[in-house]
């Protein structure tokens, strides 16, 4: 063999170094209920699956989708996460079609904090230096 099989291992701590927003991704269990006056929903559960350092690139430009009775505006986004810095359970976790993730922190962009991204799918790969995930949102969705 002309690659050590540890290789991919040689280079994710200088990948992961990238990584300097803080994220919690979300499993959403329930959304509860709709509350009217407040916009959300409330009593929603949700299991937490990562939590930590992400790197979080906008893919394209906004993209339109229009139907006769509704439209909407959805942004693409790439988050790269560790597969060995997750505060909630080390090496552990797998992400799904529309887990939520939140920002938590981004120093290079603070108004970004608090905003939601739902994953819509992982193009992770055989030599994967990082998990990453390709997110979107759109104008319509709600938070729970």
């Amino acid at each position: 063999m002309t690659i050590h099989p540890d290789f991919i291992y040689h280079h994710r701590a200088t990948a992961n170094s990238a990584n300097v927003s803080r994220v919690l991704i979300e499993r959403v269990i329930s959304r509860g209920e709709y509350n009217v006056e407040t916009g959300e929903f409330d009593g929603g559960q949700t299991l937490p699956i990562y939590r930590g350092f992400a790197r979080i690139q906008k893919v394209a430009f906004p993209t339109n989708r229009d139907f006769v009775e509704d439209a909407a505006k959805f942004q693409r986004m790439r988050v790269v996460i560790s597969f060995e810095e997750n505060e909630l359970e080390p090496k552990q976790f797998d992400t799904h079609v529309n887990d939520r993730i939140k920002v938590l922190a981004n120093t290079a962009d603070p108004a970004k904090v608090g905003k939601f991204y739902y994953v819509h799918g992982d193009e992770s790969s055989s030599v994967a230096w990082n998990r990453v995930l390709t997110a979107q949102t759109n104008m319509k969705q709600t938070v729970g």
